[in-house]
């Protein structure tokens, strides 16, 4: 009787140590381009979920420690505001110990420099008696600061419309991040739009439409900065052009997908380009795959309370086990998970994906917080990303 009250006993203390035991999170906020420590306007701890929910925040600080912090399943944030940009960093909080992140942010210039540009792809996409047209440039940050324009209502990037095209919107995204809806301005006869060029790689992509119902169209501009390399696709490839500045692509491969491939490369500033798209037969729009909704599942009261019932179980296994009661049941079962864990090579991949994922959900988070995102494509959007991050954490876990 002694010892099964003993047992009763020392499992209800492990299961409530479970329960309550928390992590840390502290770091620095380190400044790349002068390479020390700074002070951020202020430091915050955000946790993913069905919006970003701040946890704690630090101001005007250069160091941080966020104690209490409740592991979860869903990635935490440590975001900082510095010369009014902001900075972030995804972390998981799987168990109870200290977590080390350190934020880096950089010094803000008005000055353009050490940017180079392309447009790795224009798809030109004829429609019966419309053209539709997705035009992504890259702008690479190859320095030390970020391009900062102090005033939000001055432009970072432009771009130049062809004439006569229905302009559609413009998106952003930076080295990856899901892409953002942006406002664009009139800046001078060109389109522009405020965003952080932060050292690394930033994407802006266009969209406009032009009449085709005469079976011919030209899209004239100027182009309204340097850009190494342009790159057309056009489909259907029996879409024909005359295009004095690009030189048709041989690439059976993107012909086989009925597309042709046209390049410029070395196009200055203020260049001409002159594309007169003629003929071609009719592609269809292609349907979006839409069921017409989104399903956002509801977090499950058992599976949150599943790892305090599993330390329970855990605990009075290790018991009956000392006390010699089926002492090898369970260990077929636990070598053969053992063996089904990931490889090393394949966890730092999942980690990756696990943190690609989380910085895509927050920027939607953000998006939909600035009211960037209306409600219904937020959670279109979000939806499947939250989906296949609970499946990488599932499987880095197992």
């Amino acid at each position: 009787m002694k010892a099964m009250t003993l047992l009763v006993t020392f499992a209800v203390i492990l299961y409530s140590q479970s329960l309550t035991a928390q992590a840390t999170i502290y770091g620095k906020v380190y400044n790349y381009t002068t390479n020390q420590k700074v002070n951020a306007d202020w430091i915050v701890l955000a946790k993913t979920g069905q919006g970003l929910e701040t946890t704690a925040q630090f101001e005007n600080a250069s160091e941080y420690r966020f104690e209490n912090v409740a592991p979860a399943p869903s990635p935490y944030l440590v975001r900082v505001s510095y010369g009014d940009v902001i900075y972030s960093q995804t972390l998981q909080v799987p168990e109870s110990r200290e977590y080390q992140v350190d934020v880096i942010v950089y010094e803000s210039t008005a000055k353009w420099e050490n940017m180079i540009v392309r447009v790795p792809h224009m798809i030109v996409v004829r429609n019966g008696n419309q053209l539709n047209v997705e035009q992504t440039y890259e702008i690479t940050n190859q320095g030390r600061k970020t391009y900062h324009a102090k005033d939000h209502k001055l432009s970072t990037f432009e771009f130049k419309l062809p004439d006569k095209v229905t302009f559609r919107g413009v998106m952003t995204s930076y080295n990856g991040s899901i892409p953002l809806q942006a406002v664009a301005m009139d800046v001078n006869g060109n389109k522009g739009i405020n965003v952080d060029l932060k050292p690394g790689t930033t994407q802006v992509q266009v969209t406009y439409s032009a009449d085709y119902s005469s079976a011919t169209a030209s899209l004239d501009f100027e182009t309204a900065t340097d850009l190494t390399e342009f790159n057309v696709f056009v489909t259907p490839h029996d879409v024909s052009i005359a295009a004095a500045r690009f030189t048709a692509m041989n690439d059976e491969e993107m012909k086989a997908n009925n597309f042709a491939v046209y390049r410029a490369t070395n196009v200055r500033r203020g260049e001409s380009l002159a594309m007169t798209l003629m003929g071609g037969s009719s592609r269809q729009a292609e349907h979006n795959h839409d069921d017409g909704g989104s399903i956002v599942a509801a977090e499950n009261a058992v599976q949150a309370k599943a790892f305090g019932w599993i330390a329970l179980f855990l605990s009075l296994l290790c018991l009956l086990l000392f006390f010699g009661v089926q002492k090898k049941k369970n260990l077929p079962a636990y070598q053969a998970k053992e063996k089904g864990k990931p490889s090393k090579a394949k966890r730092n991949d999942l980690t990756k994906e696990r943190d690609r994922l989380a910085a895509k959900i927050a920027d939607l988070d953000d998006a939909f917080s600035n009211r960037d995102l209306d409600e219904k494509t937020y959670h279109k959007q979000r939806a499947p990303l939250k989906t296949e991050l609970r499946r990488v954490v599932e499987t880095l876990h197992h």
